[in-house]
């Protein structure tokens, strides 16, 4: 076998030889089952398979919504990542400090 090496811009200018017509038409039943990537639904009952992204925590804080003015929420999301916990911490500083 041949391994056949092609630049960004060669894969770009080969022809798509891929049948979408025939593609399109297919239901979900005439398409193969791949060996190769077994259903991830299935794997994650059966707890083989984690979900992506932060653990759940403990104690979750409900989201809400409040409305502030536009230069206010500016100049906190200008003071980069973590700007909303940062508000957390001030109000709760505030609320045990008495100011609010």
């Amino acid at each position: 076998m041949t391994t056949v090496k092609y630049s960004a811009k060669q894969t770009k200018e080969l022809p798509d030889q891929t049948d979408w017509n025939k593609i399109n038409k297919m239901k979900d039943k005439d398409i193969a089952y791949d060996v190769d990537s077994p259903d991830i639904s299935k794997l994650m009952e059966e707890g083989k398979l984690s979900k992506v992204g932060r653990p759940k925590q403990q104690i979750t804080k409900p989201t809400v919504t409040i409305r502030l003015d536009s230069f206010i929420v500016s100049h906190l999301r200008k003071s980069g990542r973590g700007w909303q916990t940062r508000v957390n911490d001030y109000l709760s500083s505030g609320i045990r400090k008495g100011y609010l």
